[in-house]
C-alpha cells in the first residue's frame, strides 16, 4: 500500500471579541471538531490558539495609541488555523497565555 499525504486543512476565522473568554473558544474548537473543519489538532490546541490570538489583537487595539503594533494586529485577525499546527515557539506562547485568567461571560470583553 502506497502512503499517502495529508494535505493539511486550513481554516481562517474573524476575530471576535467573544474569543477572550475561555469557555466561548472551547465551545468553538468543539464546534471545528464536530463539523471536520479541522481534525488532526485537538479542541484544547484549537482553543488555546482562537484565545491567544484574542488576546493578542484586543491588547494591541489598547495599546495601539501608544505604540506601533499594527504588525501583531495583523497576525492576529484573521485567525488563520491549519491541522499542519504551528511552530513549537507559537505552540509555546499559546500554552502560556491559556494560563491566564480570560473574562468571564458576563459584562463587555472589550
Amino acid at each position: 500500500m502506497k502512503p499517502t499525504l495529508h494535505t493539511p486543512k486550513i481554516l481562517s476565522l474573524p476575530m471576535d471579541p467573544r474569543l477572550l473568554v475561555k469557555e466561548e473558544c472551547l465551545k468553538k474548537a468543539a464546534e471545528i471538531r464536530r463539523e471536520g473543519k479541522l481534525d488532526r489538532l485537538s479542541e484544547q490546541e484549537i482553543a488555546r490558539e482562537l484565545y491567544s490570538h484574542a488576546v493578542m489583537y484586543f491588547l494591541c487595539l489598547r495599546l495601539r495609541p501608544f505604540l506601533r503594533l499594527r504588525f501583531i494586529m495583523e497576525r492576529a485577525n484573521p485567525i488563520d488555523l491549519s491541522d499542519a499546527g504551528d511552530t513549537a515557539f507559537r505552540t509555546f506562547c499559546y500554552r502560556i497565555l491559556w494560563l491566564f485568567p480570560g473574562h468571564k461571560k458576563t459584562g463587555s470583553v472589550t
